[in-house]
């Protein structure tokens, strides 16, 4: 949870500080955005792909799964 919370600040403090980084154009590129959105994206999808791998080792082990043994 509190590497979502430190991601998001990050991404907004780039979102904040690209208008410094384009001095003839005040507005934001596309480009700029459409990275910001893909990061943005990946930290969804990583934080749902933990989450549900952790959900579904917690099921397995309260119906006893014990994995593969060696």
């Amino acid at each position: 949870m509190f590497i979502n919370l430190l991601g998001i600040y990050y991404l907004y403090w780039i979102y904040q500080t690209s208008d410094r980084l384009i001095v003839s154009n005040k507005s934001k590129s596309p480009a700029v955005e459409v990275i910001l959105g893909i990061i943005t994206l990946r930290f969804y999808f990583l934080n749902w792909y933990y989450k549900t791998a952790k959900q579904v080792y917690e099921y397995a082990q309260a119906k006893g799964y014990r994995g593969i043994p060696d």
